[in-house]
């Protein structure tokens, strides 16, 4: 079978899988570069780090939108799944809800 690059009615195409995992990383490389920020001095180092971090951030956000486009322009194989369609949207309102609270309370944890 040959490797699709797009989404399918059933299956994530190879550049929507690429991208995920493409942002599961820089997340996980964000938090490892995040997590001394604590307890380091302040000083050269420690805006070196800070600059690093954020400069995966704008990467991140690049490649959010991506997966925007990606997901306005491709089929979305999760509405083939077997979840029942009266948990669908309750369901997408759950992550959608939990994302933005771990946004604004993972920001204001000072």
């Amino acid at each position: 079978m040959p490797v699709r690059w797009t989404n399918s009615a059933t299956r994530y195409g190879l550049g929507g899988r690429c991208l995920h995992w493409f942002s599961v990383a820089l997340l996980v490389t964000m938090i490892v570069t995040a997590l001394p920020f604590e307890e380091m001095e302040a000083g050269p180092e420690k805006t070196e780090l800070i600059r690093r971090h954020a400069s995966y951030g704008l990467i991140f956000l690049l490649v959010m939108g991506l997966r925007v486009y990606w997901r306005l322009t491709n089929a979305n194989p999760v509405l083939s799944y077997s979840i029942r369609s009266v948990l669908i949207y309750p369901l997408f309102a759950v992550h959608i809800t939990a994302a933005i609270y771990h946004q604004i309370f993972g920001v204001l944890d000072d």
